[in-house]
């Protein structure tokens, strides 16, 4: 799982940690990177579906990787 979540863009994984690790919500990211909340989805969702994909590819089959397209994580 790491192996997949390094080779994401540094922007999916600056994205990917400010919600799972650092908890914080879509305005707090949107004022920190200086764009919008409804941005902020968008990069969220398109950053999830290909961490999603890659964890399929590697063969990862693990529940919460499956969600992970359209949770609120």
């Amino acid at each position: 799982m790491g192996r997949v979540f390094r080779e994401l863009t540094d922007d999916d994984r600056e994205l990917l940690s400010l919600v799972a690790w650092e908890r914080l919500d879509h305005g707090q990211i949107a004022r920190m990177l200086g764009i919008s909340r409804n941005a902020v989805r968008i990069r969220l969702y398109r950053a999830r579906r290909r961490f999603a994909r890659g964890l399929a590819k590697a063969g990862i089959d693990h529940p919460r990787a499956v969600a992970l397209e359209g949770s609120s994580l």
